[in-house]
């Protein structure tokens, strides 16, 4: 099975939810010996080396486009193009790769795809509470809408149960079949991050107990 990744919410210089999630989820992923990967993403610098690596490029295949990131959004935004699997299947200008069998999109904000995609919403906090964010990061929400990234979706997965309330209450009626397409699956302890505390830490904490 080959599986297209959008590594684009990977590429943020200061880690934070998504990032780290997404990179946990491929590494996890990349386990299994059956599956081939797609990446793809999009800057003007080269990707860092320690995402570059944990992506087993030797295995797997990586489509590096170089366009403006705002020509790109607003593209995205205003014709829903390029679509994300045509520009995996093009490098260099020329048709390369086969179509992906299905898409993961780790963030449902960024491009359109033309093939089964399994959507990742993480929360729909711009969606709840639109006064936090700047006027840019409300106008960006309703230009990359995610309902009809929702309506084409065969999996949609989202981190909680309330994440999946929040889904039922602003888009069961746009979205058919919403409640079936969901899966909650809650992230884990990622066991590399993961520092057992000392014998005499544990003592030190019964003992305040």
């Amino acid at each position: 099975m080959l599986i297209g990744v959008d590594i684009r919410p990977l590429q943020e210089q200061v880690l934070s939810g998504v990032p780290i999630f997404g990179r946990t989820l491929i590494k996890k992923l990349l386990e299994q010996k059956s599956k081939h990967f797609l990446f793809f993403a999009n800057s003007l610098e080269a990707l860092p080396k320690e995402l570059t690596d944990d992506l087993n490029l030797k295995k797997n295949k990586l489509v590096h486009t170089r366009i403006p990131n705002k020509l790109l959004n607003i593209s995205l935004a205003a014709f829903g193009a390029p679509s994300i699997t045509r520009l995996l299947q093009t490098k260099n200008g020329t048709a390369s790769y086969t179509k992906p069998d299905i898409f993961l999109s780790l963030n449902p904000y960024f491009g359109s795809v033309q093939t089964k995609t399994i959507e990742v919403v993480h929360d729909l906090t711009p969606r709840i509470y639109p006064e936090f964010f700047t006027a840019k990061m409300r106008l960006a929400e309703k230009c990359f809408g995610i309902t009809k990234k929702l309506q084409k979706a065969s999996k949609i997965v989202v981190l909680s149960y309330s994440t999946a309330g929040d889904l039922a209450y602003f888009y069961d009626k746009s979205v058919k079949n919403l409640e079936q397409k969901i899966v909650v699956i809650p992230p884990g302890l990622d066991f590399d991050f993961l520092i057992p505390p000392l014998n005499e830490e544990l003592e030190r904490v019964r003992r305040e107990l």
